[in-house]
């Protein structure tokens, strides 16, 4: 159809309206009807971009009647208008596609696209509107759909919860907009450390939890862990055990309280420091003054010829000697019932840098040891009948440390 038509037909019509007053009215409508083109004739493709499932002239215009303050009637300008200003704003460009609505409905775009609302649009007009699943989003979603609670492969879903979370901190939700996860982040490095509450209902149990979960994940990605299917981690006087399955997971398989070294734990100790060795280490092997109690560990037993020695010649290794020589006679230690020896200063042994560090029974009357860790006599057989050969040690203060081990 010639383009001009619409035009000269409203014209002809106004003419015969002048000339036949009594016909005004029904002309009037028709001449009303001819001057507003169908929506097909309003441009939808700018910069060879096709946007007619998200933008309609006339809904636009009717809706945000301020455009055409800058268009003016202009079909072109007004398409430019919201293609460079609209969908920034978010602003709806039809009755079929609300921005907002597409956002809530579908998670997984969230985590592609952030606050990027122009590539919501796109994805609708070149995809989105093929799928039903979809489709069902594109209008009537007004609340947002399965908010992040996963972070760095770390669950907060037992002590998180995002409409809590941003109700609590209006502030947060203002300045991450759409994106959930940004929330979440922020709760994570705020919030969490602090222990806030971010869910109706929360509990010490649930932030253990948690925290168990974290820990985890650091374990899985240290060097250490590539070297062994078992670890002993001591972070502080936490001890815990950790072992791989045979799906690559690791496991938590004790958790108890330990002592360490009198004045505490030390990355450069020497001779006498009364200090622990802060490192990744290996178990040795296993030994007592007791029976071996059944563990699959390399066992010695303490005779009383046993010496952890302290001459140069021999220092910080297994001496047995019938003549009493430097260093830790280890049948008068009646903490080394049970005990592991563990690999600090080896590979070289340097004299005077430390010896005789062992993991073992505790003291009776006090947690603190010469530069050992200490545990109950209990943890100390449940540990041996965990362990296996090829076992290591991680002595730490804080969790973030693990990922220099």
């Amino acid at each position: 159809m010639n383009k001009r038509f619409p035009v000269l037909f409203t014209v002809l019509l106004l003419l015969l309206c002048a000339a036949r007053p009594s016909d005004c009215g029904i002309f009037t409508v028709l001449a009303a009807q001819s001057a507003s083109a169908p929506a097909a004739e309003y441009p939808t493709v700018y910069k060879g971009q096709d946007y007619s499932r998200v933008y309609d002239y006339s809904y636009y215009i009717k809706r945000y009647p301020s455009v055409l303050k800058t268009t003016g009637n202009n079909p072109k300008k007004v398409l430019k208008n919201f293609v460079t200003a609209g969908m920034k704003k978010g602003r709806r460009g039809c009755a079929g596609f609300k921005v907002r609505s597409y956002i809530y409905g579908n998670a997984d775009l969230r985590r592609k696209y952030g606050n990027d609302l122009k590539k919501y649009y796109l994805h609708y007009q070149n995809k989105g509107y093929k799928s039903s699943k979809r489709k069902r989003t594109a209008v009537k979603i007004t609340k947002m759909v399965s908010p992040a609670v996963s972070l760095d492969g770390i669950s907060y879903a037992k002590v998180y919860d995002y409409f809590y979370y941003t109700a609590a901190h209006p502030e947060v939700r203002k300045s991450c907009g759409y994106d959930d996860l940004a929330v979440l982040r922020h709760y994570v490095e705020n919030g969490y450390p602090l222990r806030e509450k971010a869910r109706s209902e929360v509990s010490e149990k649930s932030f253990a939890s948690v925290e168990k979960n974290i820990l985890r994940q650091m374990l899985a990605r240290t060097d250490t862990a590539k070297e062994t299917d078992q670890i002993i981690l001591v972070i502080d006087h936490n001890l815990t055990l950790w072992q791989k399955n045979a799906k690559g997971t690791w496991k938590q398989k004790l958790n108890a309280y330990c002592g360490y070294g009198q004045n505490g734990l030390s990355a450069d100790r020497t001779e006498g420091d009364r200090t622990t060795p802060i490192g990744s280490f290996p178990i040795l092997h296993a030994f007592g003054n007791a029976a071996n109690p059944g563990t699959a560990m390399e066992w010695k037993d303490i005779t009383p010829n046993s010496y952890w020695s302290g001459e140069q010649a021999t220092y910080n290794t297994w001496v047995e000697s019938p003549y009493r020589i430097s260093g830790e006679h280890l049948e008068d230690y009646y903490q080394y019932k049970y005990a592991m020896a563990i690999g600090f200063n080896r590979n070289p042994v340097i004299y005077k840098k430390g010896s005789a560090i062992f993991l073992h029974c505790k003291s009776y009357d006090h947690w603190y040891t010469g530069g050992c860790v200490s545990v109950e006599e209990d943890v100390m057989r449940k540990l041996l009948l965990k362990c296996r050969n090829g076992v290591r040690i991680i002595i730490i203060r804080k969790r973030e440390d693990l990922s220099s081990f």
